[in-house]
């Protein structure tokens, strides 16, 4: 893929409803080890186009001796909002592309039920989270 998208293949999203809370998903398969994507997110009503997000990249994790390998482990992101969105800048900031993944160790918001603060970290994080790969364990 390359950052204009002239090669683009558009990916649906399948989207689950659990208990009034939206969560899309979409697959991406046969990707290649160690290679830059670029992605455009975007919504459609049944006719047109409706709204694109700027286009954003991640990296696919490398295909190399899984016993050597950095990751970067942060948690209890759920109540300051401020602290949390300058948490993501700074880790991109500071180690840029030196490590494979996130893992946050829980507490992501303080009610999973409200979708507004998942909302609110998504948006919070959303530069860290296209970027790297990121694994929740539950608190």
């Amino acid at each position: 893929m390359d950052p204009d998208l002239s090669t683009a293949v558009e990916i649906n999203a399948n989207c689950t409803n659990i208990d009034n809370l939206y969560i899309y998903t979409a697959e991406l398969r046969q990707l290649i080890p160690n290679k830059i994507y670029y992605y455009q997110v975007g919504t459609y009503d049944f006719v047109k186009e409706v709204f694109k997000r700027e286009i954003m990249n991640f990296k696919t994790l490398s295909n190399y001796d899984n016993n050597n390998f950095s990751f970067l482990a942060y948690g209890d992101t759920r109540t300051q909002r401020s602290i949390r969105s300058k948490l993501a800048k700074k880790i991109i900031k500071q180690f840029g592309d030196n490590f494979e993944f996130t893992i946050l160790s829980g507490d992501i918001v303080e009610f999973g039920s409200k979708q507004e603060e998942w909302n609110e970290y998504f948006f919070d994080t959303e530069q860290l989270n296209a970027y790297k790969l990121g694994f929740y364990i539950e608190g």
